[in-house]
């Protein structure tokens, strides 16, 4: 004769099997968002070398490009996540993890999908977005900067810099 499912013991090993899987299936997502914030810090990273680097190369007055303007006709391709340039947008507006140039502020913007890869240097407006603004400078001699502007700077979270 067959053991009914509905048994003790059988709700005991369906119980434990719940718990177990529940268990392996919340590390698995606890540990997938650590990487997640580990990738956008590996990301962000990368895109803020590769847009100093063409700064810090481009001479003035060997491109048409200078201070105030958009930094990411520089590079070969945009980052991931960039909108272009836009006016019509705010911080606050744009989708986490989106770049985009706002021409009438000439500044570069970023709001990262992790808001604690960015901390405060200055007194934010109260309910602001945590971003990163990005202004090219005349650098030394006849070379571009790349300088933050706003209230954010990159290195929030468990950043080393």
């Amino acid at each position: 004769m067959a053991r009914s499912p509905a048994t003790p013991r059988h709700r005991l090993e369906l119980a434990l099997v719940a718990l177990v899987a529940g268990t392996i299936i919340g590390i698995y997502l606890m540990e997938g968002n650590r990487l997640l914030g580990h990738l956008e810090d590996h990301r962000l990273d990368r895109t803020l070398q590769a847009l100093e680097t063409a700064a810090a190369t481009t001479a003035l007055g060997d491109t048409d490009i200078g201070p105030g303007d958009n930094p990411v006709t520089l590079l070969e391709r945009p980052p991931a996540g960039y909108l272009g340039e836009r006016t019509d947008l705010a911080p606050a507006d744009a989708r986490p993890g989106s770049w985009y140039y706002d021409p009438d502020d000439g500044t570069l913007v970023h709001r990262p999908e992790d808001p604690t890869l960015l901390r405060a240097v200055d007194d934010p407006p109260d309910g602001a977005v945590p971003h990163l603004r990005l202004r090219l400078t005349a650098g030394d001699g006849r070379r571009l900067g790349l300088h933050p502007v706003g209230p954010w700077r990159r290195g929030g979270g468990d950043e080393k810099k």
